[in-house]
């Protein structure tokens, strides 16, 4: 061999850093192998890593939520600790002697890395639309079973599949039950046609369609018979004893309190709701919101009130807050459409508000 061909030759090596290709394997699967020269590795790594996070999420619901992480760590732990040792032992077999292939560019490895995160992103949203997610609790309505801070999974396939991302049920095959902790798209306040924003919030279930709801001094009744509060469920004696009217409770003109509440029937699709100048106010925010206006529609009303009768289209809830005396539920908003509801939380992942301390005791709570 040549000068000239010997010059050539080593122009065409470049070493190969091995933190470099960890980091590449770690954060973009695959991309460490391409980067040292393993083309069809890289991809392999890619396909078959994808297809072992489908896997555990399905796992979900084979396993007690509580085991199932322990599964999904320890399985990951293994996974990345043997793509650290592997990419490492490759690296540094070539190190300093290999040999530059075409398509070891930037461009390459940014078309490779852009790719990935868009594949990555239909695969997470499908998932998280279609299966589980995970939530942040925003208030404190639910203290103490969920806290603000807490991060927990919603099994968004608890009582139906949902068509993404569109969050809307193709398929049911559950209903919630009294007692269980829902995820629900909030439909507005008491006298809001159409919510400010669209926001989830996280409540009990109390009764569905067709239920009789009523609170006698913040016992709870379903149906006349007693729903025993679950062991979390927070009450201040001073609004237990108030008996101060709440202007702002539902359904407006009401005469109750937080604490002595109803009774209050949860309509249901097909109910048929008579209707005239004296429970007019009470029902108008509710019709206009089921006939899909936008805002105060005296069109529809009027034709209600001509009628003298109106036939519910859905099927409808009561929820509560754990936290009683400070949480803004359907005694405040009303009831929320049973499509509305986008899962059932089940497990707590960790704890943390902003700028407060990590709360360590709430790892792999379960949610009752």
């Amino acid at each position: 061999m040549d000068e000239t061909t010997n010059n050539s030759f080593r122009d065409k090596l470049a070493e190969r850093k091995v933190w470099l290709a960890v980091i590449l394997n770690l954060f973009c699967r695959g991309l460490g192998y391409i980067y040292i020269g393993e083309l069809k590795r890289g991809l392999l790594t890619f396909v078959v890593l994808m297809l072992l996070d489908s896997i555990l999420i399905l796992s979900y619901y084979l396993f007690p939520p509580e085991l199932w992480l322990l599964l999904l760590i320890v399985v990951y732990l293994f996974v990345f600790s043997w793509l650290v040792f592997d990419t490492f032992k490759r690296t540094k077999k070539i190190y300093r002697d290999y040999e530059l292939k075409k398509y070891n560019k930037w461009y390459f490895y940014t078309a490779v890395y852009a790719i990935f995160v868009v594949i990555f992103s239909l695969w997470n949203n499908y998932y998280k639309d279609m299966l589980i997610d995970t939530y942040v609790v925003p208030t404190q309505s639910m203290d103490s079973t969920v806290i603000k801070g807490d991060r927990f999974i919603v099994n968004r396939a608890a009582y139906g599949l949902q068509a993404a991302p569109f969050n809307k049920y193709f398929c049911t095959y559950n209903r919630p039950v009294p007692g269980e902790v829902v995820i629900y798209v909030h439909p507005g306040m008491r006298d809001e046609v159409v919510p400010k924003e669209e926001v989830s919030y996280i409540k009990r279930y109390i009764g569905g369609p067709g239920d009789v709801v009523e609170i006698k001094e913040a016992r709870v009744y379903i149906n006349n018979v007693y729903y025993e509060d679950p062991p979390l469920v927070k009450h201040s004696e001073k609004y237990v004893k108030s008996k101060l009217v709440n202007s702002m409770l539902f359904p407006t003109g009401c005469d109750w309190t937080e604490n002595d509440y109803g009774p209050i029937t949860v309509p249901q699709k097909g109910d048929t709701l008579k209707i005239d100048m004296n429970n007019l106010q009470q029902w108008k925010i509710f019709i206009l919101r089921e006939e899909g206006a936008v805002v105060y529609d005296d069109v529809i009303i009027k034709s209600v009130l001509e009628k003298g009768i109106y036939i519910v289209k859905k099927d409808y809830c009561f929820v509560l807050g754990d936290n009683r005396d400070q949480s803004l539920d359907s005694r405040f908003f009303g009831f929320i459409p049973v499509e509305n509801i986008s899962g059932r939380a089940e497990l707590i992942l960790y704890s943390k508000v902003p700028d407060g301390d990590f709360k360590w005791s709430r790892i792999a709570q379960r949610i009752r």
